[in-house]
């Protein structure tokens, strides 16, 4: 097993994941990928700067 290294400097979210208890809606779950983990996060990252991008033109 690979073992752990620090989070890039500037990471300041917390690792929480999505609650199925409160039902399945898909823009709660989507936005969930911000805190689901370190891929999820950046994911997530990458999907503000298009956004950000698509919304200046």
């Amino acid at each position: 097993m690979k073992s752990s290294s620090d989070l890039p400097e500037g990471v300041v979210h917390f690792v929480r994941g999505y609650d199925f208890n409160r039902g399945i809606h898909l823009d709660d779950l989507l936005a969930s990928y911000l805190t689901t983990g370190f891929q999820a996060t950046e994911l997530a990252r990458a999907i503000d700067v298009v956004n950000a991008m698509v919304s200046f033109f």
